[in-house]
């Protein structure tokens, strides 16, 4: 599966119709925001998240959000 995502993750062209489609959509997002940092994930998209994951997630992109905001200086 992990073969077929970055082999459709090059070939996307913006259109999202399937499951799949969205999944591939989901993890190009994952790794253009730096949060796709584990390759087993891709093997892993039809597992349930843990909530203490989400949550983690959830915070994560709530500070990279706030320091976006932040002078560089």
């Amino acid at each position: 599966m992990r073969a077929r995502i970055f082999r459709q993750l090059n070939d996307w062209k913006g259109s999202v119709t399937t499951m799949d489609d969205r999944k591939i959509e989901l993890v190009r997002k994952l790794k253009d925001t730096g949060i796709a940092n584990d390759p087993q994930w891709l093997d892993r998209l039809d597992e349930p998240a843990p909530l203490w994951v989400v949550l983690d997630l959830l915070l994560q992109l709530m500070e990279r959000q706030d320091e976006s905001h932040l002078p560089f200086d």
